[in-house]
């Protein structure tokens, strides 16, 4: 085949690589009655709990664009294939059969803007997994004085569920000046089970970014069934 000419290779990747900063990370959640059981839904939840108090006491919808927006890192996860030593099929020969592919948790990054909507959302997520959102008020903040001043006993865990969304990672790739959908991966049953600590500082003035790490059940790709322009 020969050493291939520039002119030739640009022309086998279409004259573009792939951007590293186009991407959209969207959170699916199962629609579920507002109170169920007694307790809220999660969507309902994290609506009251994400968005910065509201003396008006008027209930907001959740804004899961602006959580999209602050996402300052979102790694698709990898996958790992376990395998079973086999020894001895023919003198001096192993093999490592595949037995089964093992998902890698997600790592993501948002910077946080001045009601720390990020920090606000998963930790309220997490509240929600923990069952400690009884006797939250939801007629206004849940965080409110008479929720700081309850003493939890005990916590009845949420159901698996009940606390548990889809993740989708959208991929655009830029041409010809427009950005088009490229792929998706969906990461099926998602929930945070880390949330970093929060360093500040009486150093110069730095943009405050919140890691978070999510569990999940496995993760597929999806093609988009149109090559939509990604929407402003």
């Amino acid at each position: 085949m020969g050493i291939p000419s520039v002119t030739r290779f640009l022309s086998k990747i279409n004259y573009s690589i792939s951007s590293g900063n186009l991407y959209d990370i969207e959170f699916s959640f199962p629609p579920q009655p507002a109170f169920k059981g007694g307790k809220p839904s999660l969507g309902d939840w994290l609506a009251q709990a994400t968005n910065a108090p509201d003396y008006s006491r008027k209930t907001k919808p959740l804004d899961t664009e602006i959580i999209s927006m602050l996402a300052n890192e979102v790694q698709i996860p990898g996958v790992n294939m376990t395998s079973q030593d086999v020894r001895g099929v023919k003198k001096g020969i192993n093999m490592k059969p595949a037995m089964a592919k093992v998902y890698n948790e997600m790592d993501l990054s948002f910077i946080l803007d001045v009601n720390s909507t990020p920090m606000r959302f998963f930790q309220a997520w997490q509240d929600y997994i923990a069952g400690n959102f009884e006797g939250a008020e939801f007629n206004g903040d849940p965080y409110g004085p008479l929720f700081a001043k309850k003493e939890k006993q005990a916590f009845a865990t949420s159901f698996y569920n009940d606390y548990v969304c889809d993740v989708t990672i959208k991929k655009y790739e830029k041409f010809d000046g427009t950005n088009y959908d490229n792929f998706h991966i969906k990461l099926v049953k998602a929930y945070p089970y880390m949330v970093s600590s929060i360093p500040y500082s009486a150093a110069s003035s730095q943009v405050v970014k919140l890691s978070v790490g999510m569990y999940y059940e496995y993760s597929t790709r999806i093609t988009p069934p149109k090559q939509r322009k990604k929407s402003d």
